[in-house]
This record gives structure tokens, C-alpha cells and sequence, in this order.
């Protein structure tokens, strides 16, 4: 059995030109459609380990072509076969020791200890696709798997638990939280000397003796070197910042955008919060293991290749869900984080709270839209303008349809007939004067319920220093700029075709052994 392609059609100028419905900015202000225009703050880690606290702790490292990708635009040193090593360093997988996985690395990957009985029907109905079933953490991504995730004893294992807790003896190491960096201290032959900080509501000052490595995520790091004067001219000129170095920080902002189709099943098997037991908390607490230890209820996760991709690799990735959405700790849960307004769901959704469900999401992983960061001010304390401009270009668009169409010829399966999935009938607002499971209902749908992953990346784009849409070279270092680097998810020339937690790991091994072996200047 096949999943139906994508059929045209009309594209009217709503359409080919949507309002600009991705745009994030403070104050809110609230949308009709159910989402906000200028909708909630883009959510990071604001902890130890970072957004790796508050991920689903999957393990997807992208696609062999990303990588390649990357050096053929210039980011020299940064291909498959010079990162790959980097990926075996740090891991130290359960399950399989082969030239593909590591083995003693500080990241623990491995299976959860839970699966549901729902995951013979999953990987029946991949079967039943005629999709192959392998490893795809491997050089060959276009298959379908069950999730591995970073995990051990059946908890989370984090970048803290990972890199930073084992060495916490070090005399050569500090850590210190409740601080926010608020510049960067550039002298006049620009050369970064120290950072500006705020701790307790008191200004204080560190000077390095050698370099200073900037790891505050896609938007934070743009945000502190616009504040430092590190930018685009004309945007810092507006806000009186004095320009040290004119560089497109803040620009190349893409994400991994997503959705759901979601199945409501007559079998008791999905993850619902009311059938939860005293002992399932006792089983995660005491033992590691049971329901608790699930990777956010994500079983099966796989690559596919749509009509609208023509250069050969896979551009949606597909997860496979025993959570149930719709409960208690479901979508309501994330309505305040995602600005999904609570009347939409009341109308759309909470028919479904007490049912048990399962979800098939489309991840579209190769965006060709580009939104950006600006500051709001000069004042380190206001929240950035993110300009996330989802679906500017309408073949994004078109190859999350076929995702969704993929998960609707899922749910139909034998496989899934077995539990009774039912997908369920939900209109949204603005959408329901469009025939319904028809392309342009699709698309509608697609911009109404809209999903972030907060996977952002590219606002220091990597690459040739000679190319001025770069702003740090293959060293890491920014351009100009002597003594600072940037090392994290901000410097992907493109987002991988993946997830990108195991990309930020190999990306901070990699700068590990830069800064290690290169002296600075």
C-alpha cells in the first residue's frame, strides 16, 4: 500500500503569499485563527544542559548529505566524513556496538526500556507501505526504526549529566547560574577581552586570558553579538549601537516546522494520563523502567522523500506516537507555550480528552524559507523580534501536504484497522468553508495549526570567511572579530535532516578539539 501523492491546486494568492502568521514579537498580540500572530517566546533551556532538559531525548543525527552539504558551501572541515567521528566520540550506545555507533562517549543512546504494545502495529503498518525497516543513524538515512533516544537507566541524559557534572571537581572550571551576559567587551583592535554581566542586579566584568566561546543558542547568541555591535550595520545604526563588525547576524533563520494527524484507537494501549498507576511511578522512580521511561511516546521514527524534493534525499521525517495528544498532558498542556488559543482547542479537540489516541507527525526538515532576529532594543533585558516567516516559500508548504497525506494512508493500514484508529474530525476556524481533506483544506489547516519544533539554527551562519552571507568561518571564529567563537546550533549553514540535539554534541566535540589544537590569536 502507498500513500497518495500530492495533487495541485489552485494556488490563489493567499495562498502563494500567506499572511505572515510565523511572526514572533513581543508585546502578544492574539490572532482569529487560534494562533498568535506575535505568538509566545521561543522556548529554550534555561537550565543546566540546556534545551537538552526539555527535549523528547531522541537520537536522529541527519542525513550523510547535510553534512556534505555544509563543506560544499563552504564550511571547510565539516563534511560526513570529518564529522563522523565526532558523533562516535561522544556516544556510548546500549544497544549496538559497530563501526556505525560509539561506545564509552558521555552521551548515553539507547532504547527506551518501555515500548507499547501498539509498536507491532506501527512498524506492521511501515511494513505494510512498503517502507524498508533499519538503523537509520547510519550513512543510510531513508528508512524507518524504532526511536532511540539519550537515555540511561531509563532517565534522561542530559548535556549537564553528560559533559558538565563529571568534571564539576576540575579546579580549572567555574560554573555559574543566575547570570545573564549582557556584551561582550570588544577593544579597538578588535579583539574580544571579556563579557559584561548581570548577576543578582549587580554589573560585573571577567576578563579571558585567551578566548571566549559563545554557546547561548540560535537566538541568544545573535542577540548578545548584535548587542556587542557584531550585526548588520543598518540594524544597529537604528538602535544606536555602534557597529564593530558588519556581519548578517540574525539572518538565515530557519526551523523545523510540524504538525499532527492524530488517531483515536478502541484499544486501552496509548500513553493517557488516566490510566496511569501508582506503579508506573514507583517502576520509573526505583527501577528505570516501565511506561514513565517512554521517549515522549514517540515509537517509530522515518524518513521520506516527496514528489516536491528533487534532489534525492528525504525531506520529511516521520514520528509515530502511543501518546495520547489530546489528554490532560497533551496539547492543553503546551496551549500556553505554543499560543494555541484554549477556545480553539475547547471546539476543535476536547471531545477527544478522555480517549485513548496516537498521533503520526510530519516533520518538514528541509526548509527553503528564511525568517530572522532582530533586537527590539539596545536594552539586554527585552525579548529579540523572531521573524520565524514559516511557509514563505509555498514548496515548504506542498511537502508537509504529503507528509499529512502519508499519515492519513497510515492510519488506514491493516496494521492500524487492528486497534480501531479513527482519525479525528476536527475543523478549524477560517478553514471549514473549504472542502473538507481537500489540498487547499490541508493547506489551510497547515497554517492554522501550525507546529514549532524550536529546532532554529542558522543565525551565525558557518562557511567560506570570504562569503559575506557568513558570519563565522570553519574554525567556529567570527569573522573580524579576534579571541570569539560561536558553538552551538546558530552556526548550521542549513538545519539537518534530522533532529538537532546530537548534531549540537558533535558540534561542541568538534570545537573542543578547534580550540584545543589552534592557537588563538
Amino acid at each position: 500500500m502507498s500513500y497518495i501523492p500530492l495533487m495541485p491546486f489552485i494556488q490563489n494568492a493567499d495562498l502563494v503569499n500567506p499572511p505572515n502568521w510565523g511572526y514572533r514579537v513581543y508585546p502578544q498580540k492574539r490572532s482569529f485563527f487560534g494562533f498568535y500572530h506575535n505568538s509566545s517566546p521561543w522556548l529554550a533551556g534555561r537550565v543546566l544542559g540546556g534545551t537538552s532538559n526539555l527535549n523528547f531525548n531522541l537520537y536522529v543525527r541527519g542525513q550523510r548529505k547535510d553534512y556534505d552539504l555544509w563543506a560544499q558551501q563552504g564550511a571547510i572541515g565539516w563534511s560526513w566524513k570529518d564529522i563522523f567521528g565526532y558523533f562516535i566520540r561522544a556516544e556510548n550506545n546500549i544497544n549496538y556496538h559497530n563501526e556505525f555507533h560509539g561506545v564509552g562517549g558521555p552521551l548515553t543512546v539507547s532504547h527506551s526500556p518501555y515500548y507499547s504494545p501498539l509498536l507491532k502495529n506501527f512498524l506492521g503498518a511501515v511494513r505494510e507501505m512498503g517502507l524498508p525497516i533499519r538503523d537509520f543513524n547510519t550513512d543510510r538515512h531513508d528508512s524507518f526504526y524504532i526511536s532511540q533516544g539519550t537515555i540511561e537507566y531509563g532517565k534522561r541524559k542530559n548535556s549537564y549529566t553528560a559533559y558538565i557534572k563529571p568534571n564539576l571537581h576540575r579546579p580549572n572550571l567555574r560554573v555559574m547560574t543566575s547570570a545573564l551576559v549582557t556584551k561582550i567587551l570588544i577593544d579597538e583592535f578588535k579583539r574580544a577581552k571579556g563579557v559584561s554581566y548581570e548577576y543578582f542586579n549587580v554589573t560585573k566584568i571577567v576578563y579571558a586570558r585567551k578566548e571566549i566561546i559563545i554557546s547561548a543558542g540560535t537566538v541568544n547568541t545573535a542577540k548578545l553579538l548584535m548587542l556587542s555591535g557584531i550585526g548588520p550595520r543598518e540594524h544597529l545604526h537604528e538602535l544606536g549601537i555602534a557597529v564593530v563588525a558588519d556581519l548578517p547576524v540574525g539572518k538565515n533563520f530557519h526551523d523545523h516546522v510540524t504538525t499532527s494527524v492524530i488517531f483515536t484507537i478502541d484499544k486501552p494501549y496509548s500513553l493517557h494520563t488516566l490510566s496511569f498507576t501508582p506503579k508506573d511511578f514507583m517502576d520509573y522512580k526505583f527501577r528505570g523502567r516501565g511506561r514513565l521511561t517512554s521517549l515522549a511516546g514517540v515509537e517509530v521514527l522515518g524518513f521520506l522523500r516527496t514528489s516536491v524534493e528533487k534532489e534525492g534525499w528525504s525531506d520529511i521525517l516521520v514520528a509515530i506516537s502511543a501518546n495520547s495528544l489530546l489528554s490532560d498532558t497533551g496539547l492543553p498542556l503546551l496551549t500556553p507555550q505554543v499560543g494555541f488559543r484554549k477556545d480553539v482547542y475547547i471546539n476543535a479537540f476536547s471531545r477527544y480528552k478522555f480517549k485513548h489516541t496516537i498521533s503520526c507527525t510530519p516533520i518538514f526538515v528541509r526548509p527553503k524559507s528564511r525568517g530572522f532576529v532582530k533586537l527590539k532594543s539596545d536594552d539586554p533585558f527585552d525579548q529579540p523580534i523572531i521573524n520565524t516567516n514559516y511557509f514563505a516559500k509555498i514548496e515548504d508548504l506542498l511537502s508537509l501536504i504529503e507528509g499529512v497525506k502519508f499519515c492519513k494512508a497510515f492510519g488506514r493500514t491493516h496494521s492500524m484497522r487492528k486497534v480501531g484508529t479513527q482519525e479525528i474530525e476536527s475543523v478549524f476556524p477560517m478553514c471549514d468553508h473549504l472542502p473538507y481533506n481537500s489540498d487547499e483544506y490541508m493547506a489551510c489547516v497547515l497554517r492554522v495549526f501550525t507546529g514549532s519544533l524550536y529546532h532554529g539554527s542558522g543565525t551565525c551562519k558557518m562557511g567560506d570567511p570570504y562569503d559575506p552571507r557568513t558570519v563565522v568561518d570553519p574554525t567556529l571564529r567570527v569573522k573580524g572579530i579576534r579571541n570569539l567563537r560561536v558553538a552551538d546550533c546558530s552556526v548550521m549553514p542549513t538545519l539537518v535532516g534530522g533532529l538537532p540535539h546530537a548534531t549540537a554534541v558533535m558540534i561542541g566535540e568538534k570545537a573542543a578539539d578547534l580550540i584545543r589544537l589552534e592557537p588563538y590569536s
